[in-house]
């Protein structure tokens, strides 16, 4: 079995733009566009697949008081080439490779940080602890992983990092059209995790 897999493009851009003023807050916002194209080939002895994909991610990060800010993301995901099975539509002869089309709601949250130490994020949302090894985004993937939820952390000490979450549905990268992209659930999650200078430890319970 080989599999291969080239992102033949990527960019990331974010650029801040004007908007009305709000009554003694600075109120630039900020323009989130992340787009990639992905070239992936499947090659089995049963089955071979090919998928060409392009992803585009587009939002918008908006300050709305003090230690306020609102994002809205959208995301699409394209298949120029789709000689693959995506995990969503039957595709018989071909391996499977879950990057469906797609287009939706990424992230929608309201993120509140009155200090540089103490913040809470509540909405749909990204979450990566520690290595993303247990919970993650998924990146490898053309539709991100996010989470419905509410999340807190607290830096108490300089390296010390203290993350709380609570999640009510997992948005997984198969999509709404899949019996598999969504999980709901009832989930607590706790990481404290520290930076010494043989590295990171990350206690994660959840």
């Amino acid at each position: 079995m080989r599999n291969h897999s080239l992102t033949v493009l990527a960019g990331i851009g974010a650029a801040a733009v004007a908007a009305p003023a709000l009554a003694g807050e600075a109120s630039t916002g900020t323009l989130i566009l992340d787009a990639r194209a992905r070239l992936e080939h499947f090659d089995t002895t049963s089955a071979d697949a090919t998928a060409g994909s392009v992803r585009v991610r587009l939002g918008w990060k908006q300050p709305l008081a003090k230690g306020l800010t609102g994002l809205v993301e959208l995301e699409a995901v394209g298949a120029p080439i789709d000689d693959y099975a995506d995990g969503v539509h039957p595709s018989p002869g071909r391996a499977v490779i879950p990057d469906p089309e797609i287009l939706e709601l990424n992230r929608a949250s309201l993120t509140w940080e009155p200090s540089r130490r103490l913040g809470a994020e509540i909405g749909r949302q990204r979450i990566i602890l520690g290595n993303s090894r247990y919970v993650g985004n998924i990146g490898w993937r053309e539709n991100e992983q996010t989470f419905d939820g509410v999340r807190f952390w607290a830096k108490p000490n300089p390296g010390v990092t203290v993350t709380y979450a609570y999640v009510s549905r997992v948005n997984r990268p198969l999509g709404t059209k899949s019996p598999q992209g969504v999980w709901r659930g009832d989930v607590h999650l706790a990481q404290i995790e520290t930076v010494q200078r043989r590295g990171r430890r990350t206690p994660l319970a959840g």
